[in-house]
């Protein structure tokens, strides 16, 4: 296969384009999420419904949109599908390398 150059977009398996530039500021960007940001990652890659994240951390849907501005600016997304994406793209398909499981109350009493 041929090197791709250092800042050629890479083509996802859902034929969305992601740069070395989104995949170093994702992964830094989750160092930097507080326990209650990485409680709502967490959910959202288990694909967790809106409501039921605010419902699991008693939270309103203001304070959810709040966390997710923090959240998609420490990763460097603008949307949940692209989180979702490029999470996908960096551990090489979701279903192999974390198993799938619910997010629940049992999470939430982790922060």
């Amino acid at each position: 296969e041929p090197k791709k150059k250092n800042n050629e977009p890479k083509k996802c398996k859902n034929y969305s384009f992601i740069s070395d530039e989104e995949i170093e500021c994702f992964c830094q960007g989750l160092k930097k999420l507080t326990p209650t940001e990485k409680a709502i990652y967490e959910a959202y890659l288990c694909e967790t419904p809106t409501k039921e994240v605010m419902n699991i951390l008693n939270i309103k849907e203001n304070t959810l949109k709040f966390h997710n501005k923090n959240i998609y600016g420490k990763l460097g997304v603008s949307s949940r599908k692209r989180l979702l994406e490029i999470y996908k793209y960096v551990t090489d398909d979701i279903n192999t390398n974390r198993e799938k499981t619910k997010f629940n109350s049992d999470s939430a009493e982790r922060l």
